[in-house]
């Protein structure tokens, strides 16, 4: 219960009825999506995110449950976040693959 309303257990975690919880949405949408962000970008398994707008689109999924306001800036929020939820200081090297640093050589 908060403020003597109990809450809906149909809602996500992350909405509280009103309002969306940033934080809270990035920890659950990092948990079902492989996604890294290092050197000023995103990155999946498939490689650096060079536009962000199907991302976007799946943030705007998961949101579309909710009714609520300015959802635009809601996902720029929401990215702005995630930034720094999926912060890594670099990539772990991988045995079969060459790291982006030594293409530069």
């Amino acid at each position: 219960m908060k403020n003597g309303k109990q809450y809906d257990m149909n809602l996500p975690l992350w909405f509280d009825g009103k309002n969306i919880n940033e934080a809270l949405f990035c920890d659950e949408f990092l948990g079902t999506h492989k996604i890294i962000f290092a050197n000023g970008a995103f990155f999946t398994p498939d490689g650096r995110v060079t536009d962000t707008l199907p991302l976007r689109g799946e943030i705007f999924e998961e949101l579309r449950c909710c009714a609520v306001n300015n959802i635009p800036r809601k996902i720029n929020n929401i990215l702005e976040v995630m930034k720094l939820a999926a912060q890594v200081e670099d990539f772990p090297p991988e045995a079969d693959r060459i790291h982006p640093a030594l293409c530069q050589i």
